[in-house]
């Protein structure tokens, strides 16, 4: 029998076992489905929030390529919709400002992502502990800020220098990956937890006679069925286990594999960011965004590597 255990993990009876059993094979589906179009780069998709009615640069410009990018008057009036927020970075503040991240994004999202997203680190991870809500709503800003990368890139720039080190779907899909797994550890917790006390409930009633166990509604032979219930939901959850855990392992080595090759971007943007001081303020944005969203991505595996690490299976 794979047994699932985690640690500091979600206390097993707050759960049903038919709503976490939902849950496990919705995220599954969810994994399954990202997992089958991470071999490019994400596609702009359609945001109401993300309208652009950006003017386009002088033709004098050695950044403009027909793009539309932030003139003066677009970029004072997003500062001015980020008074409320205090960043104290100002490669930060310009990152999100150039990509039209305001006060209203930041007031629908949790104290922590917030939190997070003004100043990115391993130690906001861990000091600011983000459950799955705030790690979503983290890739959401991120995905808007990759969409303003992949529009205002450089033309100069090649396509590998335009690279990211991973993709905003490529996290989402290691962060399901992760839930997944912490929902199949409490829902087989929850499953054996359920077998022990109906069987424990069987245990303390005094067998009636034969003849009173052909009567449905008498209270041990409900109980009886209720055991045998409970027997059956535990069979399906570790006939599952086996899958998850392979899909989870899988995961596991990819963050620990991809950890390396973003730190190293991170440093890269981090020295273009400092070298784009003397260029256009819009070439400098660019690589100010880039230097972000990298921290971004690093801060999060490592945050994802110690949430996977407190799951194993045994």
């Amino acid at each position: 029998m794979a047994i699932l255990h985690v640690i500091n993990s979600t206390d097993a009876h707050s759960l049903s076992p038919s709503s976490l059993r939902d849950k496990e094979l919705k995220q599954s589906s969810d994994f399954s489905a990202e997992a089958s179009e991470m071999n490019g780069h994400d596609e702009p998709s359609s945001d109401d929030d993300y309208h652009d009615d950006r003017s386009v640069a002088s033709d004098d410009s050695d950044y403009h390529d027909g793009r539309s990018i932030a003139s003066d008057d677009d970029f004072t009036g997003l500062a001015a919709g980020m008074t409320g927020v205090d960043i104290e970075d100002s490669n930060t503040k310009s990152a999100l400002i150039g990509a039209g991240i305001t006060d209203h994004d930041f007031r629908k999202l949790r104290r922590e992502t917030v939190a997070f997203l003004k100043a990115p680190c391993p130690l906001t991870s861990t000091v600011e502990v983000l459950n799955s809500t705030a790690v979503d709503q983290a890739l959401s800003i991120l995905e808007r800020v990759d969409r303003h990368i992949q529009d205002t890139a450089p033309v100069t720039l090649s396509e590998d220098d335009r690279a990211v080190s991973l993709t905003e779907a490529k996290v989402r899909e290691m962060n399901t990956a992760v839930e997944t797994a912490k929902v199949s550890m409490v829902l087989l917790s929850t499953a054996r937890d359920d077998v022990e006390i109906a069987d424990e409930k069987r245990l303390n009633m005094v067998l009636p006679p034969d003849k009173a166990l052909e009567d449905k509604k008498h209270p041990y032979t409900r109980a009886m069925a209720d055991l045998r219930k409970s027997e059956t939901a535990l069979k399906e959850t570790e006939e599952n286990s086996p899958q998850t855990e392979i899909m989870f392992n899988a995961c596991k080595g990819k963050i620990a594999a991809a950890l390396g090759s973003v730190q190293v971007k991170r440093e890269l943007r981090v020295r273009e960011r400092e070298g784009s001081a003397d260029k256009s303020e819009e070439v400098h944005l660019w690589y100010q965004q880039m230097e972000w969203r990298e921290v971004v991505v690093d801060c999060l595996l490592v945050f994802l590597q110690q949430d996977a690490n407190n799951v194993r299976f045994e």
